[in-house]
This record gives structure tokens, C-alpha cells and sequence, in this order.
């Protein structure tokens, strides 16, 4: 199986990418599997694929990527797979379906708390939320 690594977010989607480009040098395309509306991320994979001349394939689905990745075994044409949320992150790995990468860069940009130890996931954004707590009337 290529090389599948559970990123989390896709705001930094095409630095992620390019940082394991080397694993993509054998080829001229990546495949990207993703749980995030392939709108939104377009115009972050078609400024990596004019930056680097790679084209990038998706796979957009709602549930069951990780599944699938595991169902195409070693025949799975996943490199990347893109995630919204932790839950899944630890699903695939759980799964058996991400190995990890080393990355300089993403080490040098990604701090230790938003990264898995063994290198199986980076989480490259995160998601603001704002919590309130409701009024109490006497």
C-alpha cells in the first residue's frame, strides 16, 4: 500500500502534501482520500499541482474511507488521507491503514502536542470553538 497519512483539517493541505513529496516522486499523481467537500479544498490542490506539476486525484466521501482503504488492501491507490476530525484519525490507525511518515519540515512546523509520536498523523489546523454556559436565574 502507498503511503496513507491521516492529516487533520485541510486548511494547510498543500504544505502537508508537498512536505511528503518524496514519497510521491515515484509518480506523477497523488490520490487523496477526504471526508472534506472536494469545493473547498479544490483551489489548495490545484495551486499544489501547478506548483509541482503533480496532479492530485480525490476521493471525496461523508463516512466509510476508512473502510474502504482497508477493504483495497495493499492494492488501495490512497497516499493521503484527509480527515475533519480526531475520531477518524484514530479510526485509521486503528485500522491498520496509515503508516507513519517523517517529515523535517512538518516536525520543524507542526508542534509535538498536534502530532502523533510514532508519526502516523499531523493535525495541521484547529478548529475554534466557543463554548457558553447558560444563565442561571434565581
Amino acid at each position: 500500500m502507498k503511503i496513507v497519512c491521516a492529516l487533520a483539517r485541510g486548511a494547510v493541505v498543500v504544505s502537508a502534501i508537498a512536505a511528503a513529496g518524496s514519497a510521491f516522486a515515484q509518480s506523477s499523481d497523488v490520490n487523496v482520500y477526504t471526508y472534506r467537500e472536494s469545493k473547498l479544498i479544490q483551489p489548495l490542490f490545484d495551486a499544489f499541482s501547478r506548483d509541482t506539476g503533480v496532479k492530485v486525484n480525490v476521493i471525496s466521501a461523508s463516512s466509510g474511507l476508512e473502510q474502504r482503504i482497508k477493504a483495497e488492501g495493499a492494492n488501495s491507490p490512497a497516499d493521503v488521507l484527509l480527515t475533519v476530525d480526531i475520531g477518524r484519525i484514530e479510526d485509521a490507525v486503528r485500522a491498520g491503514i496509515t503508516q507513519p511518515i517523517k517529515s523535517d519540515v512538518l516536525d520543524k512546523i507542526v508542534a509535538p502536542q498536534y502530532r502523533d509520536p510514532e508519526g502516523h498523523w499531523y493535525g495541521i489546523s484547529l478548529r475554534a470553538r466557543a463554548w457558553s454556559m447558560p444563565r442561571r436565574t434565581a
